[in-house]
């Protein structure tokens, strides 16, 4: 038994450990290498869309777009450097035929940050001057548009980017995260303790106030988003260090600086509005001057009266109350008469009714009795 447990024993030289690491580095090299080269073939294929179609290995694209550059500049003399690289003198040849005859547009020298933060001032200047470049166009892309981010409510901006750790805490039934891509801010990351999850709160708030301004207002500037930014200020100041909170107003009508040029663009609009109202009314009067004069120039006709059916309807009306009263006067008549002959038959009923009483009363039999007596015997 001994003898087998020593067989068994675990072998401190077999480190399976640094094949998993390996794989693990492996598999990440060749995901960031694919990820690399869709960029550059995403960006060079503006400028030289050509390529592509004649050069489709990976490590040869990115060599020959690091020799050619600018397509403009590549002449022959670049030829022997693109031979050596695609082992091939007639793919070289019709790279440079591809180049001189490439329908695809220029390139300019610019940074792509630089790029970034002058796209994100002129798109939306308030949720820039919020949170800053980089934390903007991160909520932007994560939410997919400008307009999907600012129809989110304050609670999904505060939590986009943690969805994982959000559905994952409400399956096991533990708390939630209190902040997601808003955690790279400045404001965060300066907050400690609780005073952080209080600071996520309120920067989404603001965050979501910024976006729709941005989304919705005709010419945006980064006026309100700096008054907004001067906002969470004092709250992270109240939190951190304990001081008293500055109203909101105060802040708004003290830092705000887009505030007169609104004022006066307000002014513009309604002023011309009601001039546009006085021109409609002038327009208004003067037609309807023209048409009283028109009006009084031709008289109106005489009505002519329609007197034959007048007498018309008089002849039938005439008709109907005669119609009328002859079935009233029949009716009358029909009645009186029969009354005269109903009379005397009720008359003669009632005396045989008394007769018949009295002699029961006497004891005497009624001679319809003795006719039915009769008739039996």
């Amino acid at each position: 038994h001994s003898i087998s447990r020593s067989r068994l024993q675990f072998n401190v030289n077999r480190e399976d450990n640094m094949i998993i690491q390996a794989i693990a580095v492996v598999q990440q090299m060749d995901k960031d290498i694919n990820t690399f080269f869709m960029r550059v073939k995403e960006m060079y294929g503006w400028h030289f869309p050509e390529l592509i179609s004649i050069v489709s290995d990976i490590v040869q694209y990115a060599k020959i777009v690091q020799i050619i550059g600018d397509r403009e500049t590549f002449t022959e003399e670049k030829l022997p450097e693109i031979e050596e690289i695609v082992e091939d003198p007639n793919t070289a040849l019709r790279i440079l035929e591809a180049s001189r005859m490439s329908m695809g547009s220029g390139l300019i020298d610019v940074d792509l940050q630089h790029i970034l933060v002058s796209k994100m001032n002129s798109v939306s200047p308030n949720l820039t001057a919020l949170v800053g470049e980089f934390v903007g166009a991160k909520l932007i892309s994560h939410a997919g548009s400008l307009r999907n981010l600012c129809k989110a409510p304050a609670s999904t901006v505060q939590i986009l980017g943690a969805e994982k750790a959000l559905f994952r805490a409400l399956k096991n039934k533990s708390n939630t995260p209190k902040f997601g891509l808003l955690f790279s801010s400045g404001f965060l990351t300066k907050a400690k303790g609780r005073a952080k999850a209080r600071m996520s709160r309120v920067l989404a708030n603001k965050a979501s106030v910024a976006c729709r301004m941005d989304a919705f207002a005709d010419n945006p500037t980064g006026a309100f988003g700096q008054a907004l930014r001067l906002q969470v200020e004092s709250r992270f100041q109240h939190f951190t260090s304990g001081l008293p909170l500055e109203s909101y107003k105060k802040i708004m009508a003290a830092n705000f600086t887009g505030e007169d040029q609104m004022l006066k663009e307000d002014d513009e609009d309604k002023i011309s509005i009601k001039e546009e109202d006085e021109t409609m009314k002038d327009d208004v009067t003067v037609e309807t001057e023209v048409i009283t004069v028109k009006t009084q120039e031709t008289p109106e006709k005489p009505k002519k009266k329609k007197k034959r059916k007048s007498v018309e309807i008089d002849a039938d009306v005439s008709m109907e109350v005669e119609s009328s009263s002859k079935k009233k006067k029949r009716k009358m008549s029909e009645t009186e008469s029969v009354g005269v002959d109903v009379a005397p038959k009720e008359k003669k009923r009632k005396k045989k009714n008394q007769n018949d009483e009295a002699a029961v009363e006497k004891g005497e039999k009624s001679p319809k009795k003795k006719r039915k007596t009769s008739v039996a015997e």
